[in-house]
This record gives structure tokens, C-alpha cells and sequence, in this order.
């Protein structure tokens, strides 16, 4: 296993360290990783992006050029003309390509999806969930856990 885990460099080592990953395969960014990992020959096979929304289109990107099988979180990008840009890279460079969808499974979407379904919340217009974004949700002043739901009665 290698990678780069996070944006803050020292914090990234220092987790790659709790999992036992070689600090000579512990990368600044996702970068660095494509140079080192495609110099090796024990290298990686494919690569996860857990990054925010705004980067998943240029690693995705840059990892499929490169020649690897990329797994990502949902959004797989921002617009329209990206993700029909990375399609067309899957079938040029003949790379795996997979999109999760985590959220999904979790018990409390299962449970907001009954209530929507009987009827117990009305109509709703809007819902919002954000997870582990804390820092930058509560400088605007939102609360990252909160479901905001719009109803019309």
C-alpha cells in the first residue's frame, strides 16, 4: 500500500505511520505518487480518491493517463463535460473506473428514506447532509451533522 493521505504533508505521514505503510511509499501528493509508484515494480494496482468534490476530476485524471485502475467517491466530478472527458479517457486507456456510493448504506439514510416514504415529513424540497467537514462548515456557521430538510407542511 502507498499514497498520499492527506493535504497537510506532516499529517498525512503520520497516519500512513499508524498503518504501517513504508514512509518511502508515504507521498506529498498524488503527484509524487504517480512518479515514485510508476518508477517501481512492485507498483501500486489501483488508487482510491477520497479527496474533496473539487479534485476528484484531475487525479482521476492524471491516474488513468498514467495507467492505473481508480476507484473514487462520489461526485466522480463536478460538471457534465468532466466526467464525459473521463469516460472518454476509460476507453482510450482501457482502465477500471469505479464510483461508490457510501452514503447509502449508512442506517440513518435507510431511516430518512422510511420517513420520506410514509409520509412523515411532508414534502421534501431539500436535504443536506455534510460529514466530516466540520472546520469549514462551522467558519460559515452551518452545523456538518444537521439534515436540513425543506418541507411544505
Amino acid at each position: 500500500m502507498s499514497g498520499a493521505f492527506d493535504a497537510d504533508v506532516d499529517r498525512g505521514h503520520g497516519f500512513a505511520a499508524t498503518l504501517g505503510i513504508d514512509p518511502v511509499r508515504t507521498y506529498d501528493d498524488y503527484k509524487a505518487t504517480i512518479a515514485s509508484e510508476g518508477a517501481r515494480e512492485d507498483r501500486i494496482d489501483a488508487v482510491e480518491i477520497c479527496t474533496p468534490n473539487y479534485t476528484h476530476f484531475p487525479i482521476a485524471k492524471a491516474f488513468l493517463e498514467a495507467g492505473y485502475d481508480v476507484i473514487c467517491e462520489k461526485p466522480l466530478t463536478n460538471t457534465l463535460e468532466d466526467a464525459i472527458a473521463l469516460e472518454r479517457l476509460i476507453r482510450k486507456t482501457g482502465r477500471f473506473m469505479g464510483l461508490t456510493y457510501t452514503d447509502s448504506s449508512y442506517p440513518m439514510v435507510h431511516e430518512a428514506r422510511e420517513m420520506v416514504m410514509d409520509g412523515k415529513l411532508g414534502r421534501v424540497l431539500e436535504a443536506v447532509i455534510a460529514q466530516g467537514l466540520r472546520k469549514a462548515h462551522e467558519t460559515r456557521g452551518m452545523n456538518p451533522t444537521a439534515i436540513r430538510n425543506c418541507t411544505d407542511g
